[in-house]
């Protein structure tokens, strides 16, 4: 979910690493549940010494959720973990179905003893997405992990939202995801449009001395996937961690950007003509290429891909369709050339993994690269490396094999 002034969501981070204390508590494990998200542009928002919290992921498709405790006694969320953007929100009170409020869940602020507000001159929140809008109030609240509590964390009580979240289809409300952890850098807030911002809930964790190291981890495998606050993955050996620095915009960093100097097929049909700056966004699902790059990549694996528009609309997202999915299985593998601090590496994913069965009876599969007029890496892709993204003095986004290559 990249955010900008006017669509998506994207993490940003300002926070430097000044020395803390050494945190208080143990490892924390969220319970790992599966929910289904709907496929849509994105939730990118756009503008005008002690141990890691362990938290599980809640995904069936690659897209993660997580089970957040709100309150004093606390109130259960689920909500998207989203790179894209650096608000959390959940609904208000009075947010209902009609509004966008789709699971019945909703915040109290009567029921909890820790709730607080913000001055009157910045509590207004509007935001707008790749997938939609969201509008509400600024509050401070307790959130829990376990027995890690983070107090007086800034948050928002959405009042009516619009978009992917507005539109899940499951019966099972238990599984209907609420809001949004945003996992952004501060200057990606709604509050940072209009003056000074606040730090969103892993900054603050950092600066509250609650996780050891300005970094979050993130593996979206649809059954062990997990997210990791504070540190990367167990087993993951450092050494095959590569890392590319987060591109500022505008001198300020707002957005987990980084750069792709080349995008290619086995290192011989080449797409990119120079260096792009791509963002890496978790709340997107498909990845998001401009049209230029995107049709040539898809139909010289697939040369019968079927470019459509939803409710053919040309002015959004272009998908493509594989007929006869099952016999058109390619070989080879999609590489991107990333820079590091001194030379460069190489991410490589099979084009197999590129594939999404959209119908097994009718054969019928959708490649997970779309076109559209930005640039953006979804959780799809990420799907197939550990991805590490620091916020400290050194911000820069790193990534460890899972199921892709180097």
């Amino acid at each position: 979910m990249v955010h900008y002034h006017y669509l998506l969501f994207t993490a940003l981070f300002i926070g430097s690493a000044t020395p803390l204390p050494t945190p208080q508590s143990g490892p924390i494990v969220l319970p790992v549940r599966h929910v289904v998200k709907n496929r849509s542009t994105g939730l990118e928002r756009r503008q005008t010494g002690g141990q890691a919290l362990d938290v599980n992921i809640l995904s069936n498709d690659g897209a993660p959720a997580v089970e957040l405790d709100i309150g004093t006694p606390s109130q259960k969320f689920l909500l998207f973990f989203d790179t894209g953007s650096s608000d959390t929100w959940i609904p208000a009170q009075d947010c209902s179905k009609q509004d966008g409020c789709l699971s019945g869940r909703a915040y109290n602020p009567h029921n909890s003893r820790s709730y607080g507000t913000v001055p009157e001159n910045v509590r207004l929140f509007n935001a707008t997405y790749g997938s939609g809008s969201a509008v509400g109030s600024y509050f401070t609240e307790t959130v829990s992990f376990g027995g890690t509590q983070l107090k007086k964390q800034t948050l928002v009580a959405v009042d009516g939202s619009t978009g992917a979240l507005a539109h899940q289809t499951r019966d099972d409300t238990s599984r209907i995801v609420d809001g949004i952890f945003g996992a952004g850098f501060p200057s990606l807030t709604v509050m940072a449009d209009n003056g000074p911002s606040y730090n969103p809930i892993l900054q603050s964790l950092y600066a509250a001395g609650l996780i050891p190291s300005p970094i979050f981890s993130v593996h979206l495998d649809n059954e062990r996937g997990s997210v990791v606050l504070g540190g990367i993955h167990d087993g993951l050996d450092k050494a095959q961690i590569h890392y590319t620095n987060v591109v500022p915009e505008n001198n300020s960093f707002k957005h987990w950007t980084g750069t792709i100097n080349s995008i290619n097929i086995d290192d011989k049909q080449k797409f990119l003509d120079q260096p792009k700056v791509f963002t890496f966004d978790t709340g997107t699902t498909l990845t998001m290429l401009p049209k230029e790059i995107a049709t040539p990549l898809v139909r010289s694996a697939w040369p019968k891909a079927e470019l459509y528009y939803d409710d053919g609309d040309t002015s959004g997202a272009g998908y493509f369709r594989i007929k006869d999915c099952s016999k058109n299985i390619p070989s080879g593998n999609l590489t991107f050339e990333l820079p590091n601090a001194s030379s460069t590496f190489t991410l490589s994913v099979p084009l197999r993994n590129l594939l999404q069965v959209i119908s097994e009876p009718d054969d019928l599969c959708e490649v997970t690269i779309a076109a559209w007029r930005v640039a953006i890496i979804g959780n799809k892709l990420l799907a197939n490396f550990y991805t590490i993204f620091e916020f400290g003095d050194q911000k820069r986004i790193g990534f460890a094999p899972a199921n892709g290559i180097f």
